[in-house]
């Protein structure tokens, strides 16, 4: 990341990019603290879109949006990469994803739909048990599908088995 009038410690230490689809804070428990999350406007501008700012939409960290600007408000400004120009569109809560006693991070949340990745993790929440999502999970992952359709495990398939209706 190109550093310029960014705070001090924004160079100094590491930092977690994470590509994400817009239900990924709300299945992961993690709270949106101002701005606001992805949505359908977060996506790849084509020349036909040309009206349209070609900035890319990111979501930082608490722990990022101090790092990189301080105190100042971090909604609307941009973070350069590279070639590219990124928009702070929100702020999250901070989570220690190499484990409990870790430091705190500091997390650049990226849209999948801008920045689409062929190496994905599938993240699901379930109010019900894990063992009835299986089938649907792995029926989704096999068909290869970027983002996993909606699981219904209490409707029965058509075949009258009883796994669940992906």
């Amino acid at each position: 990341i190109n550093s310029a009038g960014m705070s001090r410690q924004a160079t100094a230490s590491t930092m977690y990019f994470r590509i994400v689809t817009p239900a990924y804070f709300q299945t992961m428990g993690i709270k949106l603290r101002e701005g606001r999350t992805f949505d359908g406007t977060d996506r790849i501008f084509t020349d036909a879109d040309s009206a349209q700012s070609s900035s890319l939409s990111v979501i930082v960290s608490r722990e990022a949006a101090k790092r990189f600007f301080g105190d100042d408000e971090p909604i609307g400004r941009t973070l350069p990469m590279g070639k590219d120009a990124m928009t702070v569109i929100g702020v999250v809560d901070d989570v220690k994803y190499t484990g409990i006693a870790s430091v705190t991070e500091s997390v650049i949340y990226r849209s999948f739909s801008q920045s689409p990745f062929r190496l994905v993790m599938l993240v699901v929440r379930t109010a019900g048990g894990a063992v009835s999502l299986r089938h649907c999970c792995t029926t989704d992952v096999g068909r290869r599908r970027a983002v996993p359709t909606s699981c219904h495990p209490t409707t029965r398939p058509t075949d009258s088995t009883t796994s669940p209706t992906c």
